[in-house]
This record gives structure tokens, C-alpha cells and sequence, in this order.
């Protein structure tokens, strides 16, 4: 839901923008500001929120840390997931790079197929 406020605020996607009937921002500044005002209250949402419990619920508080952090994977878990996100990245920027070449994303089918991606 945030994400999808900053995503309509920057105007990253120029036709949910029309489709939900937004008018376009007057200026960068105004943009900015916007922005700005939208980011303090997210952050001033969640310290909120993070303070109020550590005032009247200290327990779920560090209990709510305590398992997010067994949660976590352990970084032997996440390095295959972290080097095909890299090779991924390396193969979108070829892409961009040789303006659209078909060869390129055919190759990276392939080789996801085969298993080396």
C-alpha cells in the first residue's frame, strides 16, 4: 500500500496515474515536497508504533524481533537466491545496453532452462 502511494506520487507509472485519475504534479518542487510529506509520515507511523510498544508491551516488542531474527535465512540459505538475483541484474543491464537485442534474452532462456541461471 505504501509502495503503491510513492509508486502513483513519483508518477513511475504514467498510465495507472490516468487510469486512476490523478492529475499530474505542477512542478518538481511540489513533487518533492509531496514526496517528503508522504515519507514522514511513514516514518513517523512506524517509530509510533515501535514506541508505544516498547512503552506498553515491552514483551511482544522483543518477542516480534527475537522471531524475526530466527526467521531470517542463514547467508549459506541465501546466496543461491542472492547470485542469481546478481546475474539476473547483469543480464537486464546487457539487455538495456545492447538496446533490446533478442539474442541476448533468448540466451538468458536458455540458460535458465538448462540450469545455470
Amino acid at each position: 500500500m505504501v509502495i503503491g502511494a510513492f509508486v502513483c506520487a513519483f508518477e513511475v507509472i504514467p498510465w495507472l496515474n490516468k487510469k486512476l485519475q490523478l492529475v499530474s504534479m505542477p512542478d518538481d518542487a511540489f513533487r518533492y515536497k509531496v514526496l517528503g510529506i508522504l515519507a514522514g509520515s511513514v516514518i513517523g507511523t512506524v517509530g509510533w508504533d515501535q514506541l508505544m510498544l516498547f512503552i506498553f508491551a515491552r514483551d511482544i516488542l522483543f518477542a516480534s524481533y527475537r522471531d524475526t531474527i530466527t526467521a531470517m535465512p542463514t547467508m549459506q540459505d541465501a546466496l543461491p537466491f542472492i547470485r542469481r538475483a546478481i546475474i539476473w541484474s547483469i543480464i537486464a543491464i546487457w539487455y538495456v545496453w545492447s538496446e533490446g537485442s533478442v539474442f541476448i534474452m533468448v540466451g538468458a532462456i536458455q540458460a535458465y532452462r538448462r540450469g545455470y541461471i
